[in-house]
């Protein structure tokens, strides 16, 4: 590990990224562990977050909307998603599908959040665009995660995430 003062500057704090990759992590357990999976033969076990939020969905409709605010600014300033135009990376915006509900947007978000940090999007020109926004997505996510836990359909994940 490199000495404290050798660390790149990445403007979003270690406490915030250490509070996400835990949350999520386990978040995606819980939601396995609670029989919300996908398997297959070759790619193991995947958390299936498209049934989790349908059973949302279908829960106490009353419930919805707070989850909907808590996620307001990830649905009105959604994270892009990486792409490769002409051999380089950049990015894109990515908008609600026709068909698609608020909250399989706002779940979708969250989940591109997590992908854009675990999988370099964020690091890998070696600088970040906007760290404040990066940072706001951070806790965005992790407020939305708190209270998709909150929901009665979540009961069995809880358990496990607990």
């Amino acid at each position: 590990m490199l000495p404290e003062q050798e660390l790149p500057d990445f403007r979003i704090s270690r406490d915030l990224l250490f509070a996400f990759f835990v949350r999520f992590s386990r978040f995606e357990y819980a939601l396995k562990a609670g029989g919300y999976l996908l398997s297959g033969k070759q790619d193991g076990v995947r958390p299936n977050w498209d049934a989790f939020t349908s059973d949302l969905e279908q829960g106490d409709p009353s419930r919805l909307p707070g989850l909907l605010q808590t996620g307001r600014y990830l649905l009105d300033y959604p994270p892009r998603l990486q792409v490769q135009r002409a051999g380089r990376l950049g990015w894109k915006d990515v908008v609600r599908r026709p068909d698609e509900s608020e909250l399989t947007y706002l779940i979708r978000a969250v989940r591109r959040v997590r992908n854009n940090l675990f999988h370099g999007g964020k690091f890998s020109d070696g600088s970040i665009e906007n760290p404040h926004r990066n940072a706001r997505l951070l806790r965005s996510s992790l407020d939305v995660l708190h209270a998709g836990l909150d929901l009665g359909a979540a009961d069995v994940v809880r358990q496990f995430y607990e």
